[in-house]
């Protein structure tokens, strides 16, 4: 009885140990990151499914196992890299001496040993170096290479999309509407500022003609000796009566009028879509 029992609990937790590694499970690639359902049992080591790659990793970050497809070269096959390429043409590109001689670079390059690792790049490089001057190729072959080449370059200029373009046209678009909106803002901004100059003009030709009438003023108050007038106002009258001659103040007058208002009216003009703003900013400092 005891027997059927331990029979019957040891075929028990082997259908258990059974369903729980046949249950699937989801895991993510290393190197594609895409997700793949696999069942538990595989989950220390498995293929995935979207780029082919083996999963299977020690806790030092190494293959748990060894593969013979690292070591194992000659069957492996690539993609190639564009459609349009003939394989009879890449053949025979180059020739059979310059054929073996890029053989023996990539491996002496591939079995290359640094003297220090602080300067792997760095001694890398230089070697890289040496074996391009060592392993160079013929007239031939680098003149057939420079024409694959340029021929390449055309074939990848000619395939552009035309939404490239269209993005092309549309930033220059953007660049010269942007430049034509600073040109107006500078355009703007420059007329305001002469506008401004040419009202300060003529303030300041109102301010001589100011003057001008005060002398006038003076002239005709020095006439009269009826008139009482102060100390002060006697003194500064006949400063501009010494300074100023009556004929030449009746002249001014005249023309620094019309030279203020000639000067207002163009600043006005300038100023466009401004002036009312400027009339009213003249109106404020006038109040």
């Amino acid at each position: 009885m005891q027997i059927k029992t331990m029979k019957s609990l040891i075929n028990l937790r082997n259908k258990c140990l059974r369903s729980i590694s046949s249950s699937e499970i989801t895991v993510n690639c290393w190197f594609c990151n895409e997700n793949n359902r696999i069942t538990r049992a595989e989950k220390q080591s498995w293929i995935c499914s979207h780029c082919e790659q083996y999963n299977g990793f020690t806790e030092d970050g190494g293959y748990n196992q060894d593969l013979s497809e690292q070591y194992n070269v000659k069957d492996y096959k690539t993609k190639p890299l564009c459609s349009s390429m003939d394989s009879n043409e890449t053949e025979v590109l180059l020739c059979k001496s310059c054929s073996q001689n890029q053989v023996m670079k990539v491996r002496q390059l591939a079995d290359f040993t640094p003297f220090h690792e602080i300067n792997h790049d760095q001694e890398i490089d230089m070697y890289k170096d040496y074996l391009e001057h060592l392993y160079t190729l013929c007239q031939t072959c680098e003149a057939k290479v420079n024409n694959f080449l340029c021929q390449q370059d055309l074939s990848l200029m000619s395939q552009l999309d035309d939404s490239l373009h269209h993005r092309l046209a549309d930033l220059s678009q953007d660049i010269n509407s942007h430049i034509g909106s600073e040109q107006k803002s500078s355009q703007g901004s420059y007329s305001i500022l002469m506008s401004r100059i040419m009202l300060a003009q003529s303030s300041l030709c109102s301010a001589f003609l100011s003057i001008v009438n005060l002398r006038l003023l003076a002239g005709s108050m020095s006439m009269s000796s009826s008139t009482a007038i102060s100390p002060y106002l006697a003194k500064a009258s006949g400063f501009l009566v010494t300074t100023i001659p009556g004929p030449l103040a009746l002249d001014m007058r005249c023309n620094i009028a019309f030279i203020g208002v000639a000067l207002c009216l163009c600043g006005l003009y300038l100023a466009g879509k401004y002036r009312q703003v400027l009339l009213k900013s003249c109106l404020c400092v006038l109040k």
